[in-house]
């Protein structure tokens, strides 16, 4: 659970306060990054420039603002910049066995639909939390998993019935 006051603490320099939330973040971090970067060093390395980044720039931190989106959204960002070409699928691949149907049905998808079906469904992220990381409208996330829904739901019924 995140300290309430933990922007406040972090503007007034608290290096505790930073690291504990580093220490609460850091595995829901770390799993964007990776996803984003498929490689593990670089996911980590996107972890720690985002947190060194937010401690360099603390003063700026705005305290209306939902931290650990702030922080998700960073995460995003940075990631994309290290990484621009990965594609988030390979992960799938290469961590879950029997996934072939799936994985064709993925690739099927624009990689906005795709991008934000793997945030919800692999992730865990909500709507409300996607929306605030890509900066867009959750309507926008229900539009695009909508969309994901229906190019992957063949593959989805495929594996029920063949479980």
């Amino acid at each position: 659970m995140q300290d309430p006051n933990a922007v406040e603490r972090i503007r007034k320099g608290d290096g505790h306060a930073l690291k504990r939330l580093y220490k609460s973040e850091f595995v829901r971090l770390y799993a964007l990054a990776y996803r984003l970067t498929g490689d593990e060093e670089k996911a980590e390395a996107v972890v720690l420039t985002v947190m060194r980044q937010m401690w360099e720039n603390k003063e700026t931190l705005d305290v209306f603002q939902p931290l650990d989106l702030v922080l998700l959204r960073e995460v995003y960002t940075t990631s994309r910049r290290v990484a621009p070409d990965v594609d988030p699928i390979e992960s799938i691949k290469n961590n879950t066995p029997n996934t072939y149907p799936l994985v064709q049905a993925l690739q099927k998808l624009d990689p906005k639909s795709r991008f934000i079906f793997l945030l919800h469904s692999t992730e865990g992220f909500s709507y409300r939390e996607i929306a605030f990381i890509l900066d867009v409208t959750e309507d926008t996330v229900t539009h695009y998993m909508s969309r994901a829904l229906e190019g992957v739901a063949p593959a989805l019924v495929g594996d029920v019935e063949a479980g």
